[in-house]
């Protein structure tokens, strides 16, 4: 006993405690810095998937439309479509979005958006499709024409 205080051992000094803070904080900052880059790489492959999905989607749209077709005209940029409800054209627009642009009503629907690149030509009733988007994602496709 020191000036009439009794010596204590049990406990943990100062520095121990600074240090064993110091620490728990690097680990949490660790865990959190990965938790967030887990997080964004998520996020941008499911970008990159939705992306990918338009290019399909857009290759079915496509090709319901070229049902009841009673004329085609294929360009390198574009596709006009005349089927027996409608009349279309295929092509990108001035923001790089791929679209069906409607003669009858006025309207354009947009199928896809950050579009590169964009082609189409025709061969023995098949027209062929290639889409390139910013992404890198591309898709190539073929569809019969069967013009009534």
């Amino acid at each position: 006993m020191v000036n009439g205080l009794k010596d204590n051992k049990n406990g943990f000094t100062l520095v121990e405690i600074i240090a064993g803070m110091s620490l728990t904080l690097m680990l949490l900052f660790l865990m959190s810095s990965f938790i967030f880059n887990t997080i964004k790489c998520y996020k941008k492959v499911n970008e990159v998937k939705l992306e990918d999905e338009y290019l399909r989607q857009s290759i079915i749209c496509i090709q319901k439309n070229l049902e009841n077709l009673k004329e085609i005209n294929v360009s390198e940029k574009q596709v006009e479509i005349k089927n027996l409800k409608n009349q279309m054209k295929v092509a990108l627009n001035s923001s790089d979005d791929l679209v069906i642009k409607y003669n009858r009503v006025k309207k354009e629907e947009i199928l896809a958006r950050n579009i590169e690149d964009l082609s189409f030509y025709e061969k023995n009733n098949l027209l062929y499709i290639n889409i390139k988007n910013k992404n890198g994602g591309e898709i190539m496709w073929s569809i019969p024409i069967n013009i009534l």
